[in-house]
């Protein structure tokens, strides 16, 4: 049986959508355009919305700081269940894939599938950049 492991652009892209459909909701208000008027009811609804999507979209980019190395590595994917495999002790005693425990030593990440995978820092740029707007986009509403 194959199984799936999360990956961090899926995490990112979720967020970015997230982002979008805030910064989307919140030009509702000031969109001339707009087919139909907010009345005062849906206005405050939003204010309440707008806060809770974006929070909901920050947990997607926390899931990929938590499994995240400690040199910034992003590779394809990271291992479903949490646990680490595969990683190997290097020179300098320092473990590929690792990241830092609360007390500042490096154990074992739990990255695997394709290195250094370009898609998933593109990803990640992305997601943080719309995260930046959704934000300025929420401060405009409230």
């Amino acid at each position: 049986m194959s199984v799936a492991h999360p990956w961090y652009l899926a995490c990112a892209g979720s967020a970015e959508f997230l982002y979008v459909l805030v910064q989307d909701l919140a030009s509702l208000a000031s969109r001339p355009d707009a087919t139909f008027r907010l009345t005062p009811l849906v206005h405050s609804s939003l204010t309440s919305l707008l806060p809770a999507l974006s929070h909901f979209a920050d947990g997607f980019l926390a899931v990929i700081q938590e499994y995240t190395g400690a040199d910034g590595q992003l590779s394809e994917q990271f291992e479903r269940d949490g646990v680490a495999r595969g990683s190997e002790w290097h020179d300098g005693g320092v473990l590929e894939d690792s990241k830092k425990d609360d007390e500042g030593n490096h154990v074992e990440a739990i990255g695997r599938g394709a290195k250094h995978l370009s898609w998933s820092y593109a990803a990640w740029v992305s997601a943080v950049l719309e995260r930046e707007k959704a934000k300025r986009a929420v401060d405009a509403v409230e």
